[in-house]
């Protein structure tokens, strides 16, 4: 009992003594359906870890060679959050490393029961984070800094022990932006793609206020405020409301302590600080032109990218995808008609989306759309034959994984960026035998490959984070993986060395292509901004003499022999000597774009003179094309000087555009273009100093700085160990709890009234291993009486595709029962004891959809207590069952928050129960469940449910019908009758029937059916009150309707509530009645969250035999349906 108070927080116990106080008898409910996503393992991992002082890096097969780049950046990491946040945790870290972000969802990381009760419950976060390669190291780094800044927040802001999480996670409530835009912004800073996102929206007026984005990416959101605060306050702000929030347990403490501004305040600064700039710097910018747009308007719900121009610019195919469900569509240009090629994927709010899949691609002749696709751990390449309506699949066994690819100005010759064994490199492919060539074959990322040809250049252009342009170095090379510049490789000389066509730190260049036949581009993020146009002139300039030296029996370059010895040939030796010109490949740049939007992406019809531009412009992804223009000097946009400090810095930074592909030990060669740029007019210091990243090259805030200072330490040798299954806490629940555990059914005791225990302490501790693939949970509930208990082990092994579960339950309680006449007249108390042991096998299908079959035993035993000579030769009755149960489940929908979804769930069972006292005791079960959720309007939706269970058999189970789930004071009907010509075993609500109290109906069919409307209404109007409370306020309008009946129809007379029997003496009386079986109730109801539950407040009106009932009030604890 000392441990259960100690578990109970505050304002639990004070739910607790209301309604012990109530003196009422609350019973225990229906079990409330359970659904919930899959994880599909195709396939296992064994895996091992490296370690370091402060981190375990676990990789598999595979991953070795990622494992090292990321142990030997590992420390250095942990150095960079804790000097970033002030901050030092002493607990090791634990750092799961996958070859791909499909391998992460094939594990159970992050899946979790459904619980409908949400009270009480504290997840104990750890001190683990998994993090997932793509080909890109820069990356891969950002989401190791994410996931060690999760952790330490985390520990920093609810503490480190189990007693500190308890009672900070009960009385700190963080704004949904808070903490994920904190991290965000540290990783991140403010990139220049962030600026031109946040300025669309404002300027679109999309983002009237904070709370609306908010409600649509709360990490974006965050990240803005944050930046808005670091440059209004400095950058101990930030580290100052971190400590004033957690010391006083309030954000809006640590903002009024530091900023002397409240939340509310600081989010009307926000819009003015990020208004009053955009404004100020769009008047420079050149304007869309809308004629040049696409005129398919793409849904701003969805997400369109992978844009691919047709070679003769007649079609446009893309990518779309909502929330993880993506489709491969074909857009007509001039009609505006669209194909759907490929369809796949499913919604959810829980996986970490990369708009990156499928990869899409034209083929040179434009007769068919290339797809490489991902599917059940296998890569398929597919082609569409547009003519001939017909798609060809080809496997795709070659690599690990396909990043990018583009067909080579033929149909048979395919360009790829491919990973194998955690290194990224381009390769080349001849389609009809899939033989490879590799062209690159370093530690480097070589990333968007894109084949250039013009009158005199034929290669491949790409980006990637090489400090070095010769090709195919061997071992482990110090560079900065972050940094991303333009090369270019020869085709037709195939040089070992690379032309460098950028070397730009931290500037974002991007989507290279060829441009005409003399020129190819890419976006940049340098001087101007995001998504700038900047064109490119491969040149030959010269690098340096080589001496050619002709001996006897050979020719040498630059040997090692004296120049007085060559001055002196030709001798015995030497026949003759000379200098040679060494020439380089280099690439001239400029800048021809200057747009109010920022460039996203752009592509090249091949065949026609048309590109494509994607940009985000009116709240939504648009298209413009427009014809290629001539690469004139006058299309170069100045750099003004105002965008640097001084005009130095603005001469350095020009000559960082250019860059030649030779480098020496000691010597870097950098050659400018041959433009000049004007002076500016107006002094640097005269103008304001610009809000966008874009005005401003050298924005690098201490953090980048400081990433920069910590890149590529060398790897430090670990031993290899296999990982040892250790388990861990994962959460802890404290809550008040009325519900049915594991069984909905509970014996029928020969009188209609349910007697279960009353809303009571539970107690329940989770613990599970390292990667969440085998979890045992125990838990035990009193009663307020201490007059019996309940107590359970559930036992899950979730390591392969089958999932295993096993649990035991053990419930014991007094039953009162009345007096049995004419063979007792008094009050009779039993001790009623049951054992539960059910086993369960589930086989998903998919993420959303699986079978699942359980086997159970269960056992009653009833022991009436001697309290007279009747009950004491009682004998105790002692029953067992078994129980067989098959279900199907499916569940595609998505939370949009708390008890507001969208999308579909439904679970369809059977089962047969067999008395194994009785041979000729069994029931037939079969029923199901079903749930739609349509969104109408944002967080505002329309649910509804359809719910019907049939038994059949020798005995029966019979159901009551009336009330709703998690009811804190229940009511039952006495007045309905109970079929005495049924042999009920068991008994079982049918819920939700508002407006009526239990056994309105009953019978051994059930049918109910529910819809809402609810609007969660301080959410949808984006306020941002600080109480819990109002935060998760929400209204609800509903209409239940539902029958339960015995027989072959509600109507049917054998239906107990058509019949009564009298009897008087020797006289008996069968009374037939015409009563409408079928009951309806209309009414609205209240939400919100209350000390952590869920609280549901329902006024109702029932509808029956033609007559509006009173008004009821309903009051309960449980998420709706």
């Amino acid at each position: 009992m000392t441990l259960l108070l100690r578990l109970l927080t505050a304002k639990t116990f004070c739910i607790y003594l209301i309604c012990c106080l109530s003196n009422s008898t609350i019973n225990a409910q229906n079990t409330q359906t359970k659904f919930g996503k899959n994880r599909v393992q195709f396939k296992s991992h064994e895996w091992s870890y490296y370690e370091t002082d402060k981190l375990d890096i676990y990789f598999y097969l595979g991953g070795q060679e990622i494992g090292k780049f990321i142990i030997s950046e590992g420390e250095s990491q942990l150095d960079w959050v804790e000097k970033t946040l002030n901050y030092r945790l002493d607990k090791k870290i634990q750092i799961l490393l996958f070859n791909d972000l499909d391998d992460v969802y094939q594990t159970n990381l992050g899946l979790e029961d459904e619980a409908y009760n949400i009270g009480g419950k504290t997840k104990i976060l750890g001190n683990k984070a998994f993090i997932h390669f793509n080909g890109d190291k820069g990356a891969l780094l950002n989401e190791m800094r994410r996931s060690l800044l999760s952790i330490y927040i985390n520990d920093m802001m609810f503490g480190g022990d189990i007693k500190d999480v308890v009672q900070n996670a009960v009385l700190m409530n963080l704004p949904d932006w808070f903490y994920p835009g904190l991290i965000e912004y540290y990783v991140y800073h403010w990139r220049a793609e962030d600026n031109h996102r946040l300025k669309d929206g404002i300027l679109s007026k999309r983002y009237r206020k904070f709370m609306r984005l908010v409600e649509e990416d709360p990490a974006f959101a965050g990240q803005s405020m944050w930046y808005y605060i670091e440059r209004q306050y400095g950058t101990e702000a930030l580290k100052n409301i971190l400590y004033f929030a957690r010391i006083n347990r309030s954000v809006e403490s640590g903002f009024l302590y530091v900023l002397g501004r409240n939340m509310k305040e600081t989010m009307k600064d926000w819009r003015l600080f990020y208004q009053s700039n955009y404004l100020l710097t769009n008047g420079k910018k050149e304007k869309i032109n809308p004629d040049l747009l696409v005129k398919k308007r793409f849904k701003k719900h969805k997400v369109q990218y992978n844009f691919k121009l047709g070679p003769y610019g007649r079609k446009l195919a893309y990518v779309e995808n909502e929330l993880g469900r993506y489709k491969v569509r074909i857009l007509d240009i001039e009609t505006s008609r669209q194909t759907t090629l490929l369809r796949g994927g499913y919604k959810s709010t829980a996986k970490i989306l990369e708009y990156d899949f499928p990869l899409i691609n034209w083929s040179s002749d434009g007769r068919q759309l290339t797809i490489v696709h991902d599917k059940k751990e296998k890569t398929y390449l597919i082609d569409y034959d547009l003519q001939e309506k017909k798609k060809t699949i080809t496997p795709l066994e070659k690599f690990q994984k396909v990043l990018d690819f583009e067909y080579m100005g033929n149909n048979k010759n395919l360009l790829f960026s491919a990973v194998n064994r955690g290194q990224t490199d381009i390769y080349t492919m001849y389609k009809p035998t899939q033989r490879l060539q590799r062209i690159t074959k370093d530690v480097f990322d070589d990333l968007e490959p894109t084949y250039v040809e013009g009158g005199d250049f034929k290669g491949i252009l790409f980006i990637s984070n090489r400090n070095n342009d010769t090709l195919n170095l061997k071992g482990n090379h110090a560079y900065n993986a972050m940094s991303y510049d333009v090369f270019y490789y020869d085709l037709l000389k195939k040089r070992e060395t690379l032309a460098r066509i950028t070397e730009t730190p931290n500037i974002r260049e991007y989507a290279p292509m060829a441009y005409n036949q003399t020129h190819f581009s890419f976006l940049s993020d340098y001087g101007l901004g995001s998504g700038n146009r900047f064109l490119s002139q491969i040149d030959s300039v010269f690098a340096r003499y080589d001496t050619m030296v002709v001996l006897n029996d050979s020719l040498v370059i630059n040997p090692s022999i004296p120049i007085e010895v060559l001055e002196a040939s030709p001798n015995d030796s030497i026949q003759s000597w000379e200098l040679l010109k060494v020439y380089r490949q280099i690439g001239r740049n400029w800048c021809v774009s200057n747009l109010e939007r920022g460039l996203i992406d752009q592509d090249r019809a091949s065949k026609s003179n048309k590109h494509l531009n994607l940009i985000n412009y009116k709240k939504r992804r648009c298209v413009y094309i427009e014809k290629i223009k001539p690469t004139l000097v006058s299309d170069m946009i100045r750099h003004p000087s105002a965008l640097f400090k001084n005009n130095k810095q603005l001469k350095e930074s020009q000559s960082s555009l250019i860059y030649s592909n030779y480098n020496e030990d000691s010597v870097s060669y950098k050659f400018l273009t041959d433009y000049k740029f004007k002076e500016p007019e107006l002094e640097a210091d005269t103008l304001p100093e610009p809000l966008e990243p874009e005005a401003n090259v050298d924005t690098l805030s201490a953090i980048e700085r400081l990433q920069l200072q910590y890149s590529n330490m060398d790897y430090r040798q670990s031993a290899v160990m296999p990982y040892q299954v250790q388990m861990s806490t994962e959460y802890v629940v404290s809550q008040l709890d009325n519900s049915f555990m594991f069984t909905p059914y509970e014996p029928y005791t020969g009188q209609p009234i349910l007697g279960m225990t009353n809303m009571n302490p539970l107690v329940k501790v989770g613990t599970q291993d390292l990667f969440e693939d085998f979890k045992i949970i125990g838990g035990f509930r009193l009663p307020t009486n201490l007059s019996g208990s309940e107590y359970f082990i559930n036992f899950k092994n979730l390591k392969h595709r089958l999932d295993k579960h096993l649990v035991y339950y053990r419930k014991s309680e007094l039953d009162f029962q009345g007096s049995m006449p004419p063979v007792w007249y008094l009050p009779i108390i039993s001790k009623i004891k049951t054992n539960y042991l059910e086993g369960t096998l589930a086989w998903p299908f998919s993420e959303i959809a699986r079978i699942q079959i359980s086997g159970a035993w269960r056992n009653t035993r009833t022991y009436t207590q001697a309290t007279d000579t009747f009950s004491l030769n009682t004998a105790p009755l002692n029953n067992n069952w078994g129980l067989i149960r098959a279900e199907y489940v499916f569940d595609n929908t998505i939370s949009l928050g708390l008890n507001v979804y969208d999308g579909l769930r439904f679970k369809f069972y059977t089962e047969y129960q067999q008395s194994i006292d009785q041979k000729e005791g069994n029931i037939y079960v079969f029923g199901g469940d079903i749930r739609a959720y349509k969104k109408i309007h944002r967080n505002f939706i329309f649910a509804q449910r359809l719910s019907f269970s049939k038994n059949l058999g020798t005995q029966r189970i019979i159901y009551y019908l009336g009330g709703v789930d998690g009811w804190m004071v229940p009511k039952f009907n006495y007045r309905t009758p109970v079929s005495e010509t049924q042999q009920y075993a068991f008994q079982a609500l049918a819920t939700n029937m508002r407006g009526f109290p239990q056994n309105t109906r009953n019978g051994n069919t059930n049918i109910v059916y529910n819809a809402e409307l609810r609007w969660p209404i301080v959410r949808y109007l984006n306020l941002q009150p600080s109480s819990e409370f109002l935060q998760e306020f929400q209204l609800l309008g509903f209409a239940d309707i539902g029958t339960a009946w015995v027989g072959s129809s509600p109507f049917s007379d054998e239906n107990p509530l058509n019949n009564e029997s009298y009897e008087n003496g020797p006289i008996s009386v069968d009374v037939h009645y015409i009563r409408d079986p079928i009951v309806r109730s209309l009414g609205y109801g209240l939400r919100s969250k209350l000390f952590g539950y869920f609280v549901r407040a329902d006024f109702a009106y029932g509808y029956e035999d033609g007559t509006w009932l009173d008004r009821s009030f309903f009051l309960s604890m449980s998420l709706d349906f």
